[in-house]
């Protein structure tokens, strides 16, 4: 549905509307294919060149064995379980028969057989730990690293979770500001659940789903809200809003997860507006520090 249905996408000149007409959007680089423009070739000048001789040939180097690429590594709450997503990215396409270890700080660490003990396809993985090992309001870091079937092993990312105290689920009626439906005080840290039905895009404007959700905090300073969804490889955008509805801030990016901070004032109600830029409908979650 076009967002055009709420006043605050016809505002020209607020944050949030340049982030709807061009939020998701990658910015195009005609030499993104690798066309130089009128840059010149540089001479070279050592090691094997064409034309040295007619059976001359480049060095044999051996096998190229590029390492996994680890990415986007995040937590995303799910009932009684956590879903740790991350992207992998394997070169030479050998991590079947590696593995993926998955340790935090305080918890012993596991290591999974890939791919059958990991889930997700593609790019897009996730491993899944029960809730109840994680302290409420505790951060835990935590630390990630793939191996693949030659030894070859990703540098380690990481990634802090930290269990909620409270968490609310989305009863919104309507994908305008006006039918955003309200889940009242925030206990911090918080936990507000929904779910995009569509997420897609023409080019220039969300026409999938959007979730629009208000909510108060008890105190007057900055927060922190951060946004995933249950597939890292889709497109999801976060913004924030004031009565009017006049746009504070935004974070429309291709990153995973979406973050933003801001100074809030306690008990004053905000709303967020949750839109799917690109990758179908799924699951997501918007914690507030």
């Amino acid at each position: 549905m076009a967002l055009i249905t709420s006043p605050l996408w016809s505002v020209a000149a607020s944050i949030g509307l340049c982030a709807l007409i061009a939020c998701g959007g990658v910015g195009f680089d005609p030499l993104e294919d690798g066309t130089t423009g009128d840059s010149t070739a540089a001479e070279e000048t050592g090691g094997w060149r064409p034309g040295q001789g007619k059976d001359s040939e480049p060095p044999d180097t051996g096998p190229i064995n590029p390492i996994p690429q680890l990415s986007r590594f995040a937590a995303h709450e799910d009932g009684d379980k956590v879903r740790f997503f991350f992207t992998l990215d394997d070169e030479d396409d050998n991590m079947t028969g590696g593995s993926v270890t998955l340790r935090f700080d305080a918890i012993a660490s596991q290591t999974y057989a890939y791919p059958d003990q990991v889930g997700g396809s593609g790019k897009s993985r996730s491993l899944t730990w029960a809730v109840e090992l994680f302290a409420v309001d505790t951060p835990h870091l935590g630390f990630l690293q793939a191996v693949d079937s030659v030894g070859n092993a990703s540098g380690e990312t990481s990634a802090v979770f930290i269990r909620p105290t409270w968490r609310a689920a989305t009863t919104e009626t309507g994908d305008t500001f006006g039918k955003a439906g309200s889940v009242g005080a925030v206990t911090l840290p918080g936990l507000i659940t929904g779910e995009l039905s569509a997420a897609s895009n023409n080019g220039s404007d969300y026409t999938g789903d959007v979730d629009f959700v208000r909510f108060t905090v008890p105190q007057s300073r900055e927060h922190t809200l951060l946004l995933t969804w249950d597939d890292p490889s889709a497109d999801f955008d976060l913004f924030l809003m004031s009565a009017g509805p006049t746009d504070l801030a935004s974070s429309a990016t291709t990153a995973f997860p979406e973050r933003l901070s801001f100074a809030l004032t306690g008990n004053v109600e905000y709303t967020v507006a949750i839109a799917g830029w690109a990758g179908g409908g799924a699951a997501w979650n918007l914690r507030i520090e």
